[in-house]
């Protein structure tokens, strides 16, 4: 009876209100016993997603669509990303909890039956209510009741995610690339080296993930310049990475076919 009260109240409230701008600090032990500092966690560069239910029949869907989305990052940056299970009101045990989210094919980082993690600290309750937080801020970077925009759940992310990866001048290199933003399929790379020796490139897009990498064997001291084909590449931001020996830069990259 206490669910579906519970239920109705979250449905009459679902949305997304913040009461406050940063996280409540936890540390609590999982259902397998392990500790979770969260504070601890977002220092160390991790993006953490809480998903509160009850469990319930309505909360699959949404848990799922949220898990799809840690998926996509996770092959990408392993060990930075994590989906937290909690029980809404910690009166459901860690054995439930737990065989709900096996039954229903959720996969988890963790599951937590604790009155310590609260919903209400990140505004109205919804069912399931799923917040993601992310940065030595401690910052609440997405919050939604009720179920789950898979869009801005993955551009929140994506920001944090990438965030080691911006533009940083080629030492050594003075490097170039045009046509800038690319509308063709073919990109021009200049760039002056100072010794004769092997240069690695690598191509990143919004994610993070590699999506073209090329050896250059012993290029000449001096001017060089290549042409590489991108015509597979679809239109976004991508970060464009050149080293060789103890150089290396990085430059933004926007495709625009």
């Amino acid at each position: 009876m206490r669910k579906i009260g519970f239920l109705l109240f979250a449905l009459i409230f679902a949305g997304s209100a913040l009461a406050q701008t940063t996280a409540t600090n936890f540390n609590v032990n999982d259902c397998t016993g392990t500790s979770h500092n969260l504070f601890s966690d977002l220092d160390a560069g991790k993006v953490i997603v809480l998903v509160w239910v009850m469990p319930c029949g309505a909360c699959v869907g949404p848990s799922l669509a949220a898990n799809s989305v840690i998926q996509k990052f996770a092959a990408s940056f392993p060990g930075r990303i994590s989906l937290y299970l909690v029980d809404d009101l910690a009166n459901t045990n860690c054995t439930t909890l737990s065989l709900w989210a096996k039954s229903n094919e959720i996969p988890i980082t963790a599951a937590f039956s604790d009155a310590t993690i609260k919903m209400t600290d990140y505004g109205t309750v919804g069912m399931p209510k799923i917040v993601a937080l992310a940065g030595t801020g401690h910052e609440i970077i997405f919050n939604q009741n009720s179920g789950v925009d898979v869009t801005l759940l993955t551009g929140a992310i994506s920001k944090r995610l990438i965030s080691g990866i911006s533009e940083i001048p080629a030492t050594g290199f003075n490097m170039s690339l045009y046509p800038n933003p690319l509308t063709s399929n073919t990109l021009k790379l200049k760039y002056i080296s100072d010794s004769s020796e092997d240069v690695n490139i690598d191509i990143f897009n919004a994610l993070g993930s590699n999506v073209k990498k090329m050896a250059l064997s012993k290029v000449s001291n001096g001017n060089n310049e290549i042409e590489i084909d991108l015509g597979f590449l679809s239109s976004g931001v991508y970060f464009f990475r050149l080293t060789g020996g103890r150089k290396s830069g990085i430059l933004k990259l926007i495709v625009n076919h």
